[in-house]
């Protein structure tokens, strides 16, 4: 016979389940909320790391990191400058010594990369990167910045990575918009996702909360003003000026003022949950 003390749960106990697994569930997002927050302020942490690493390759080597002429004396001679190709170990190939990390396209060897493997060479960063684009002696991906391998990652999204390049006026699509998004002649940091079609890391990394929380607290909270610029991380080859502007507005309010694009302009994006941010950082060397 069965054992007639057997029975169900209460509708009570399982309340008490349904409530505790609730609890377990908002403690879970609540975690990844926090994880996800601590990693974004990272990018903080890196953008300093990096500004610091090449302002001490200046000093001791009295030149820009990518842009070096006698590189290969210092870390031995990649014979594949010319095909971009990987060297051995430290080898490397020499800048053209014009005081700036040039943005290469077509003809190797690529100084945007090249910066980072003569920074890690040097023991300024950690890391071990080839100096040139990624995959190596590919001419469809001439500017393809692959984290890991030819440039810097980050703690967001496995895929998050830094691009260092000078500008003359223009970065990306930049040189299309209007002055509100416009940058002056130096260099500039880029970090956003990387992607398989992509020149720059120009994928989405940070929603526009996001970005407003770093603009806030290192620069002016202005999306289009400033040390840090957003962006909207279109995944071509540059950015677009509209990560917070829905209406695609690439000009100055109306009231020729920027006060009305201020703060609550981060939180009119496409959307405040998904990713659609960037980020173009002017650098001081």
């Amino acid at each position: 016979m069965g054992n007639r003390n057997a029975k169900g749960f209460t509708l009570i106990e399982m309340a008490v389940v349904l409530v505790i697994i609730g609890l377990l569930f908002a403690g879970v997002v609540l975690a990844q909320s926090l994880i996800r927050s601590s990693n974004v302020q990272t990018i903080i942490s890196d953008v300093a790391m990096y500004q610091s690493a090449i302002s001490q390759f200046k000093q001791k080597y009295n030149e820009m990191p990518g842009d070096m002429t006698d590189a290969t004396n210092n870390w031995g001679t990649n014979p594949h400058c010319s095909t971009n190709g990987v060297g051995t170990g430290t080898q490397t190939c020499n800048g053209n010594g014009n005081g700036r990390v040039d943005l290469k396209l077509l003809i190797a060897p690529f100084e945007q990369f090249l910066v980072w493997q003569h920074l890690a060479n040097g023991g300024f960063i950690s890391g071990q990167y080839s100096g040139t684009s990624w995959p190596a002696g590919s001419p469809y991906h001439v500017v393809y910045c692959s984290p890991g391998n030819n440039c810097p990652g980050g703690r967001v999204n496995q895929s998050q990575a830094y691009f260092l390049a000078y500008s003359t006026g223009s970065f990306g699509l930049l040189g299309s918009t209007a002055n509100y998004w416009a940058q002056g002649p130096g260099h500039y940091l880029g970090v956003g996702l990387a992607g398989a079609s992509s020149g720059y890391p120009a994928y989405p990394l940070l929603t526009a909360p996001e970005a407003f929380s770093l603009d806030s607290k290192v620069d002016d909270g202005l999306p289009g003003q400033g040390v840090w610029k957003s962006f909207e991380a279109t995944g071509g080859a540059g950015y677009l000026p509209n990560c917070v502007v829905q209406s695609g507005t690439t000009s100055p309010p109306s009231d020729g003022s920027i006060a009305s694009e201020a703060t609550a302009v981060y939180y009119t994006a496409y959307s405040n949950t998904l990713p659609a941010c960037s980020f173009a950082i002017r650098m001081n060397f």
